[in-house]
């Protein structure tokens, strides 16, 4: 299944969010789309997927010529909202079940990292760095993109960093600002791109994982609202991603004191990079 084809469900998805996504569920109906996680929507989310869900229900009922959908699975991780979903068809997995579809899912050649390392994405990492704090990894990598910028660049970098939030559409913004700028170009020449991803050791790396998935491996971009944007396949991409870890006293963060347990949040990178420091 297709990135653009699942959403990811937690407290913070909008009601907006939800509805770009429902939309382009209905405007592909012969593809089919997954909702994982419903339970973990708020109130006003999940009054919105149920409103659509039922007026569509009843328009599907009714033989609505503008009702047709294609395949939307509802997948609940606990027991919490499905009640009000009753209306609609429910198929129940144990845990057995669900271990077992893991089980042979994690043996495809598709998931395993050393496929990953072979797949032809549409981005290669250059150059991968983690370090601690203040140890001046974000020179050295500033220095190396202005080099590249004078000789090779087509644009100015794309630097984003990444804290406590990740804005993905900051990141959308300088993209398009950089192949705006290249609009006079023929269409068969090549761009040349840099990015610099300053990654803090609070960062979400839920929401970043994903990020780097799709641009990745997929050539997807999408922002906080759903809304997904192709990369342009004529961009050459230098790629550099900073990872900082947590201090070593830091208790609160003991799970990302140690650039594995990073890169392990975030298997993209982790597989993909073709260099580490």
């Amino acid at each position: 299944m297709h990135p653009a084809q699942s959403l990811y469900c937690s407290e913070t998805t909008s009601p907006c969010e939800l509805d770009v996504f429902l939309q382009r569920a209905k405007a592909f109906p012969s593809l089919a789309f997954a909702l994982v996680g419903v339970d973990r929507l708020l109130l006003p989310a999940r009054e919105a997927l149920l409103s659509w869900t039922s007026t569509l229900f009843t328009q599907l009922s009714e033989k609505v010529p503008s009702a047709a959908l294609g395949k939307l699975y509802l997948i609940f991780l606990r027991q919490a909202g499905v009640k009000i979903f009753s209306f609609l068809p429910i198929q129940r997995f144990s845990s057995d079940q669900l271990t077992s579809a893991l089980d042979s899912a994690t043996k495809q050649e598709t998931f395993t990292p050393t496929y990953v390392r072979k797949k032809q994405g549409f981005i290669t990492l250059q150059y991968l760095t983690a370090s601690r704090a203040c140890t001046g990894k974000s020179h050295t990598i500033r220095k190396r993109l202005a080099a590249l910028h004078v000789n090779q660049l087509a644009h100015e970098p794309i630097s984003v960093t990444i804290c406590e939030e990740f804005l993905r559409s900051k990141f959308i913004k300088q993209y398009r600002a950089a192949i705006a700028s290249q609009d006079e170009k023929p269409v068969d020449d090549l761009i040349t791109l840099g990015v610099h991803l300053n990654v803090s050791c609070y960062a979400p790396f839920s929401v970043l994982a994903r990020f780097l998935e799709q641009f990745l491996f997929w050539g997807l971009l999408e922002d906080e609202t759903g809304q997904l944007l192709m990369v342009d396949k004529r961009v050459r991409w230098h790629f550099f991603v900073e990872l900082a870890t947590a201090p070593l006293d830091d208790d609160d963060f003991a799970h990302v004191v140690f650039t594995e347990q990073i890169l392990n949040m975030l298997p993209a990178l982790k597989h993909t990079a073709s260099h580490q420091d």
